[in-house]
């Protein structure tokens, strides 16, 4: 069957207004639109998403929608109303009844940009046409598309298609069975593997070098993932999480970098991610999901999931997609096929709406493969047990199926249910009259038995039609309707009050409006996405309004307890939080808890915990890991040592050739904290295993004498005048070129990914990127450098002068002139926290506190004395110092407190 494509992209006006063009081969058509603000927007969204998830067991039906339904069809409607209006929706409908009329299949390209973010996160799948009465997805293929330039050549592929399933399950996220998912999703496929259709390899709790091995295996044509994901709102991009081989925990990889890793393989065509978010982006400008990143960085074809989805769902999805483009089918097909496979055999769930197909261009083929019959897929629904059926009528006939249905809705109390059934059905009514009128009046007292007349007079009236001739059942509708008429009215006027209340900020008077019509009719499907959008908004409103009296009166305590919460938890109300709580005070939450950390330091009420201390055994030099799980140690006169978190020792880094006690000039982890990189004195780098396996040492042409960390495996290698750039996985340099003038004293990074590197040379300091090997900034200080300092996102830099004296820039892109901390005269060692607002000094060998921010010294805590370093954790939460004697971790954590209201209930 040919195909027609019509292609939708948008164009901003202003504020939230924007322009929509449909162009099809008939001709074009645009108009604009206007989008709700991004509050109202969000409460929209929010009912969608709780629909989709919660569908998954009540029924979904064409024609009148059920209570959970309703939030989904609305914001299907308001879409399409909003897009395909005027002269637009009439270019639609007339290339939609040109297709019909040709019997062409047609595919609607939603263009997706992360310059339109607020319309690249919207859930076009849902588009709802009310002429039609029915979503327009089932009458057009919707794809999303980032606009490539010029239409990609399709890869011809011989069977089988090589499927690399990659399963990964930290041992910090929700534990996934790994077991039962490859026996899922080999049972699922185990036709199409039996026919030699397709191949299944798997790799199972990789981290990065596992993954990047098996990719160079073989010529993969598609990449299935299965697993979690995220997005970082930070860096404008989704992620997933691959396993840290050291910890078991999360090692997050962001899209950008798992595009990377996919590209280089030229036969590989297509990814399907089987994790929650990865089709989902963020509202603001300039976000990308997981899938978008991956189409712009190169990917044909990404199929991937925009809400959590359930795993007999995930499993038919599965099945029928790959069947169908085993057989050649296009993507889009293949995607409709399992859409419609999930409302067949699934009929109580909206589920179809959650898989999301990404192309980087709609009109290319993704596989070329010679079209054929698809092997036949049989699915098993795993219907739900139903209530057992009451006895049928004597009559020589089983009765009806319709009468059964009823039967069993009455015995769950599913009242409207039962009455909807009844009406549906009234062709089947005869001969069953009296049995109809028994049910209706049968669903009528259990109605009227919580006050829903309303419902009561409607079953008294359907029961009247099945048996005019009833006077009692005239007489019983009669009395129900001005009751069902009376309680309309106050509906309406709860409605109308709980609605201005809304307006008002008064969420709780509007939750009991609502509560007060669920109580009646708990299946009102208006009220029920209402209530359950003003009980998250009142939840939000509650822990609001908690961090502003926290903040007004200066309790710490409960502003980081609040906000802790908040950066913890990662889900749509704790979302809506965060976005509050940032647009009322005009500040991010890390933000805000680094203020209120600084306000317990100034107030010296920060319990500074005692994490542990253990013998120095001669080291004089500490470095935290990236992730703060392992503090390295070292000094002139005793051997490396590396230290886990609670201050065991791992293990002693004693290199080969006798140098029982090496004279160590650096050490520096990698990004992932798999290896420990050590110089000593020799033209030679040492890479540690940090668990298990000996060091592998690598010759140098210049003795190395500073180390830094880069993104991952990559280290920065200090020698006199040159930093060259050192794989230390593969063992090898791949970049030298960060050239000086003068010797290299120093060397610190930054950025998200460490893609910032900062050089120290004499009086000078030096600001380069490291993708583009660019010096980008330098900045002269009032005398000789020793040591060198920076936050996370190189905001601030801090030196440290051979006179003792400390300088700094809070601001280092903007301010050209360092300024002084006062009444330091003795500095050896200054460290800067993440979030650039702590500052720790040894001054004298005495450890010293500053608010960074304030220039201003904070309360002295009784640390130990005569000491030769200090380290703030990577993640700004432990300090670490050595003396002679002992090396000392501290932690800084607060009590969690109870919440009054829990978000995670509702």
């Amino acid at each position: 069957m040919e195909s027609g494509y019509a292609e939708v992209s948008f164009t901003r006006r202003g504020g939230n207004s924007y322009v929509v063009r449909i162009r099809t081969e008939l001709g074009s058509a645009e108009e604009e639109f206007e989008l709700p603000t991004p509050e109202e927007l969000e409460d929209k969204l929010i009912a969608v998403e709780s629909a989709i998830t919660l569908s998954s067991s009540p029924p979904v039906r064409r024609g009148r929608p059920t209570a959970v339904e309703v939030p989904a069809r609305r914001f299907g409607e308001f879409l399409f109303k909003k897009v395909f209006k005027g002269s637009v929706h009439a270019h639609l409908e007339y290339f939609l009844q040109q297709a019909r009329d040709n019997d062409i299949d047609v595919m609607l390209g939603i263009q997706s940009s992360s310059t339109y973010a607020q319309l690249a996160c919207l859930p076009w799948e849902l588009m709802f046409d009310p002429g039609a009465g029915d979503y327009l997805i089932f009458k057009a293929d919707i794809v999303r598309y980032l606009g490539a330039a010029a239409a990609l050549q399709s890869a011809a592929v011989e069977l089988p298609l090589q499927v690399l399933v990659v399963v990964a399950s930290p041992s910090d996220q929700q534990q996934l069975n790994v077991e039962r998912e490859r026996a899922s999703l080999e049972s699922a496929l185990y036709p199409l593997v039996d026919e030699g259709l397709v191949e299944l390899s798997w790799l199972e709790e990789p981290d990065w070098d596992q993954l990047n091995r098996k990719l160079d295996e073989r010529k993969w044509h598609v990449f299935h993932f299965i697993g979690h994901g995220g997005h970082d709102i930070s860096r404008g991009e989704g992620y997933i999480y691959l396993v840290n081989a050291a910890t078991g925990r999360s090692d997050r990889i962001t899209a950008t970098d798992l595009g990377r890793l996919l590209i280089k393989q030229r036969q590989l065509r297509l990814a399907v991610l089987n994790a929650c978010d990865t089709a989902r982006s963020e509202p603001e400008e300039h976000q990308m999901s997981v899938s978008e990143t991956l189409v712009r960085n190169g990917v044909p074809g990404v199929a991937a999931m925009q809400y959590p989805i359930s795993d007999s769902a995930a499993k038919a999805f599965t099945q029928v997609f790959y069947a169908e483009v085993s057989a050649g089918r296009p993507v889009n097909r293949a995607m409709s096929a399992a859409r419609l496979a999930l409302t067949r055999h699934y009929s109580g769930t909206l589920e179809w709406a959650t898989p999301v197909l990404y192309l980087k261009h709609p009109t290319s083929a993704v596989f070329s493969l010679r079209p054929r019959e698809p092997v036949k897929m049989e699915i098993d629904p795993d219907e739900p047990e139903v209530p057992r059926p009451r006895q049928p009528v004597e009559r020589g006939a089983p009765e009806p199926d319709f009468l059964t249905e009823v039967t069993r809705w009455l015995e769950h109390d599913k009242v409207e249910k039962a009455i909807t059934v009844v009406g549906r059905n009234k062709k089947s009514w005869a001969g069953y009259e009296q049995e109809v009128a028994a049910l209706l009046v049968q669903a009528a007292e259990r109605a009227a038995g919580p006050g829903n007349h309303v419902l009561a007079e409607r079953a008294y009236s359907l029961a009247l039609q099945a048996d005019p001739r009833d006077v009692r059942l005239r007489s019983a509708r009669d009395r129900a309707r001005p009751k069902a008429e009376a309680q309309q009215r106050e509906r309406e006027d709860l409605l109308n009050t709980a609605a201005q209340a809304a307006r008002d900020g008064d969420e709780e008077t509007a939750v009991r409006c609502y509560e007060r019509i669920y109580a009646v009719n708990s299946a009102d499907a208006e009220v029920v996405g209402l209530l359950s959008a003003a009980r998250i908004r009142l939840a939000v409103a509650n822990v609001v309004a908690r961090v502003e009296v926290a903040f007004r009166d200066s309790d710490w305590m409960t502003v980081i307890d609040e906000l802790s919460k908040i950066q913890s938890r990662r889900n749509v109300p704790w979302d809506m939080v965060g976005k509050r709580v940032t647009r009322i005070f005009g500040r991010s939450v890390s933000d805000l808890v680094s203020d209120a950390r600084m306000g317990l330091l100034r107030e010296n009420k920060l319990p500074l915990r005692l994490r542990y201390t253990t013998a120095a055994h001669g080291a004089e030099r500490l470095v935290y890991s990236p992730d703060s799980e392992w503090l390295a140690t070292w000094g002139p006169t005793g051997e490396a040592r590396l230290l886990y978190s609670d201050g065991n020792l791992l293990r002693r880094l004693r290199h080969r050739r006798g140098f029982q006690r090496p004279v160590l000039a650096s050490l520096a982890f990698e990004y992932n904290t798999l290896w420990l990189v050590t110089a000593y004195g020799k033209p030679e780098l040492s890479c540690w295993r940090v668990v298990g396996g000996v060091a592998r040492v690598f010759s140098t042409d210049r003795t190395p004498s500073v180390l830094a960390t880069l993104i991952h495996p990559l280290t920065a290698v200090s020698a006199g005048t040159v930093v060259d750039v050192w794989d230390v996985a593969a063992g090898e340099r791949v970049h030298r070129g960060f050239k000086h003038e003068r010797r290299v004293v120093d060397m610190v990074t930054a950025g998200s990914s460490r893609e910032i590197l900062l050089t120290a040379t004499e009086d000078t300091v030096h600001l380069w990127s490291v993708p583009q090997v660019e010096e980008l900034i330098t900045r002269r200080v009032p005398g000789a450098i020793v040591r060198l300092a920076v936050d996370s996102q190189a905001r601030v830099v801090v030196v440290v002068l051979a006179d003792g004296r400390v300088a700094y820039w809070t601001a280092f892109e903007r301010e050209t002139q360092p300024r002084l901390l006062p009444e330091v005269s003795e500095a050896a060692v200054a460290d800067v926290s993440p979030d650039g607002r702590l500052l720790a000094v040894l001054d004298g060998g005495v450890a010293r506190l500053w608010d960074i921010a304030r220039a201003e010294e904070l309360p002295r805590p009784p640390f130990p004395e005569g000491l030769t370093d200090i380290r703030i954790g990577p993640d700004g939460w432990h300090l670490a110092m050595v003396n002679a004697e002992n090396v000392t971790v501290y932690t800084c954590e607060t009590p969690r407190k109870k919440s009054p209201i829990s978000l995670e209930d509702l």
